[in-house]
């Protein structure tokens, strides 16, 4: 995937697994909303995992890029709470968020003829109490063969003010493909994956506040 042409950030592509580095809100969401304006305008569906984020604020948001309302409902439009979507029951595990992003793009598929789209907050992954969170880094690798399985397409927002440099480098070095000035194009520091890869989340790095 690191051959990928920029592309234009309305016509994200399925199939791909970006990382977006972010230094305020308003920067986020206006590089997200353009996302999920296009992919909805042009028939697909967004599934957004929020942290602090508030359905409103995207209802209005997309409403002012001349999105219909009657698409921000299932199934076009999904929002749930990021923690709980990746740490159901308190614990990070890497296996149960890939089986959810497996069998959320697998009842997508036959229901909107467009893209499916999962773009998350990972501000949860902040607390180093919670169990299974120094697996995140594997994580980010593992979405890759995903991806390449289910076609969908997913965005990692990450607030470059709140993670630890190295992590943050760590993180990033796990996609394919970045996120930057309203461009989507190939990552230089995308770290193409090697056999140990393809076991479990097992190698994890630990957690710091920048």
């Amino acid at each position: 995937m690191s051959g990928h042409a920029a592309f234009s950030i309305e016509s994200i592509q399925p199939g791909t697994h970006v990382c977006y580095l972010y230094d305020s809100r308003d920067q986020r969401m206006d590089a997200i909303g353009r996302i999920m304006a296009g992919v909805l305008a042009n028939g697909g569906s967004t599934d957004y995992f929020a942290c602090e984020t508030e359905l409103d604020l995207i209802h209005d948001h997309l409403v002012q890029r001349g999105i219909p309302r009657d698409l921000l409902a299932e199934p076009h439009f999904h929002f749930r709470d990021a923690r709980s979507t990746y740490a159901p029951g308190g614990r990070f595990d890497p296996a149960a968020m890939l089986s959810t992003l497996r069998h959320g793009y697998a009842e997508m598929r036959g229901r909107v003829t467009g893209t499916v789209f999962f773009t998350g907050e990972m501000d949860w992954s902040l607390d180093p109490a919670l169990p299974g969170v120094d697996k995140l880094v594997a994580y980010e690798r593992q979405v890759n063969a995903v991806v390449a399985d289910s076609p969908f397409s997913a965005i990692c927002q990450y607030d470059a003010r709140l993670f630890d440099g190295e992590l943050l480098f760590q993180i990033l070095k796990a996609h394919p493909l970045m996120l930057v000035r309203n461009q989507i194009v190939p990552n230089p520091y995308y770290d193409p994956p090697t056999g140990s890869d393809a076991l479990a989340c097992c190698d994890g790095h630990a957690h710091g506040h920048a």
